[in-house]
């Protein structure tokens, strides 16, 4: 949350600044919040990927900072980082974009007077903008607390107590699997003779030999 709140006062901050091209700016710094959450999840499974990732590779190949790579979404000790990361990067510009409305809503006359006045960039900020913005922040950070309580779309799809969600088809075998064993069916298929619940069927004696006794047969050939 205070990485998001940060990152969005400095994004804001800038853009009211007077930047070149802060129209253009502002709509690239928007890609991860309008982005679909299927397209943020897969390339950042891509980038953390253990193997074929971006993040290995530069931290590998390039900058020679590690050794080897670094199961990001695998490790327990990285996984809760590696969600957080992902979290920050699509909730930042929701904060950004709300104190930057904020901002604007701001009459220019009272950063003109305080600069007639003396007042530092500091002093005009602390004392002009975040007085101004104090309701946006809270009602922002608010649904920024809720939302992040409510965000499993990434979590869930990739990670399984720290460790990479099972393959559904295989996820789907295990459950088939560990349906049967509570059926009391073996893997091979048939049930066992004592598993619970199993009633063995009592067929007829023609069912089993295909007619009546071999004796009686006899019987009945030798009297006719």
């Amino acid at each position: 949350m205070g990485f998001k709140l940060v990152l969005g006062m400095l994004m804001a901050v800038v853009l009211t600044s007077g930047v070149r091209w802060a129209s253009f700016w502002t709509g690239v710094l928007l890609i991860p919040w309008v982005a679909p959450t299927v397209v943020s999840a897969l390339n950042f499974l891509w980038i953390f990927d253990g193997s074929l990732g971006v993040l290995n590779y530069v931290l590998v190949k390039v900058l020679r900072i590690m050794p080897q790579g670094v199961g990001w979404l695998s490790e327990p000790g990285t996984a809760m980082a590696s969600v957080i990361a992902v979290n920050i990067w699509r909730g930042f510009p929701f904060f950004g974009i709300s104190f930057l409305a904020g901002m604007k809503a701001i009459p220019a006359e009272l950063y003109e007077a305080a600069a007639v006045d003396g007042a530092t960039s500091l002093q005009r900020f602390r004392h002009i903008t975040l007085p101004g913005v104090k309701n946006i922040v809270i009602i922002v950070m608010l649904l920024s607390t809720i939302w992040t309580f409510n965000d499993f779309q990434i979590l869930r799809p990739r990670l399984h107590h720290g460790r990479p969600a099972p393959h559904p088809a295989r996820g789907a075998g295990e459950l088939h699997h560990g349906r049967r064993l509570r059926l009391g069916l073996p893997h091979g298929g048939r049930r066992p003779h004592h598993a619970p619940g199993h009633r063995r069927l009592h067929l007829p004696a023609e069912v089993h030999g295909g007619g009546p006794h071999r004796g009686q047969r006899e019987g009945v050939a030798a009297g006719g």
